[in-house]
């Protein structure tokens, strides 16, 4: 206790012990020796200590009546357990007010725990799922493959069922949750995203890229390859003032001829030392951050410099790459850069993209890197 106050005993003993508790706690422990001590009845409840400095202690009080004569106290330091259980207020918070759904299950696939935006993707709440099963939501086979004996985390995305019956596209981790005396998996942590409205986007320009194909080949401008050659010479002899339409054109016909998701065409601009983007497909509003790029330094120059074309499998682990952040953001993975030179010099770079579920072989076409001779000549002319 002299530890606790911050005394020697000199300073407690012969005081009352209403000198060192807050008002709060004198009022309580009054209520106690009024209620209970007087009838001889043992107590055990909270109250504050304040030390020599005015500190504040939250105690544990554990008071039993003498025979004949006051009452002995047994008092708890609280500090350590506040603090945890504060901490583990903090944790409760922020799982509970998480942007993700989080579900915990036990091995039975019974649902333990279920937070608030678990309730907003499926539309139930938290009386409605404890101790449901998981195929209230999944199928079973699904939930065959999501709660595994693993002990690594794992991501599946899949369909589930709302409250309403209606389907949604589904993105799961799952990581298992160990006993560690046993060594053993006692429940699963599942971490839950509605991927629907995502997915929709990716079908809708899925959607469009094809109906660009449809009408482009509607239009029968290009059938075979040679075709592309010829089209851009007359393209070039009618519209060779008008580099842009120029420029798409060569885009399109990339995009036509090697199936990539993206295109970017560029312009080196000699006296600032940049490499201007003339024309692109497929990317979004947030490429036009990239619209203009330093040379030195870029894939560009090392391309140009080796006086070939580069191939870039994992732009993710490309040192050079100046647009990582962008190239994420449209799920870009791959890349093909052609250097487009003339008489030696620096015309621009062709930047063909391709997303991660697309095969290297779409680089393997030798006939895009003759093709791009072609058009090296052509924009050399019209700068």
């Amino acid at each position: 206790l002299c530890n606790l106050l911050g005394r020697k005993p000199e300073e407690i003993v012969g005081f009352s012990a209403n000198s060192f508790l807050d008002k709060e706690s004198q009022k309580k422990v009054a209520h106690v020796d009024e209620k209970e001590r007087k009838k001889w009845k043992s107590s055990s409840y909270s109250i504050n200590i304040v030390t020599k400095l005015w500190n504040v202690i939250p105690i544990t009080l554990n008071g039993t009546s003498l025979p004949g004569w006051g009452t002995i106290g047994i008092m708890t330091d609280m500090r350590e357990m506040k603090a945890k259980e504060e901490n583990e207020k903090v944790l409760y918070n922020a799982v509970q007010y998480s942007t993700d759904g989080i579900v915990i299950c036990n091995t039975e696939w019974n649902i333990t725990f279920w937070n608030k935006w678990a309730q907003m993707i499926y539309g139930m709440k938290h009386d409605e799922v404890i101790w449901k099963n998981l195929s209230l939501f999944f199928l079973r086979k699904d939930i065959t493959q999501i709660i595994g004996d693993s002990e690594v985390i794992t991501k599946y995305q899949l369909k589930a069922k709302h409250k309403n019956k209606s389907k949604m596209d589904i993105s799961i981790t799952q990581t298992p949750i160990l006993d560690i005396k046993k060594k053993s998996i006692t429940s699963y942590l599942l971490i839950c995203r509605d991927i629907t409205d995502h997915r929709k986007i990716e079908e809708e320009i899925a959607s469009k890229y094809r109906k660009i194909r449809e009408v482009y080949e509607w239009i029968g401008i290009i059938k075979r390859q040679s075709d592309y050659i010829f089209d851009l010479l007359e393209m070039f002899e009618n519209y060779h003032n008008d580099t842009k339409s120029i420029g798409d054109f060569i885009v399109t016909s990339v995009i036509m001829l090697t199936r990539v998701d993206a295109c970017a065409l560029r312009l080196y601009d000699k006296p600032s030392w940049k490499l201007k983007i003339l024309s692109n497909f497929w990317f979004s509003e947030w490429w036009e951050w990239k619209s203009t790029i330093k040379y030195k330094g870029s894939l560009a120059e090392k391309a140009f410099s080796q006086g070939n074309p580069l191939k870039i499998m994992d732009i993710n682990r490309e040192p050079l790459y100046q647009s990582i952040w962008l190239a994420r953001r449209n799920n870009m993975t791959s890349l093909l850069l052609i250097p487009l030179k003339h008489k030696w010099e620096l015309i621009g770079s062709l930047s063909l993209y391709a997303q991660a579920d697309k095969k290297i072989e779409i680089f393997e076409n030798e006939f895009i890197e003759k093709y791009a001779k072609v058009k090296q000549i052509i924009l050399a002319d019209t700068q």
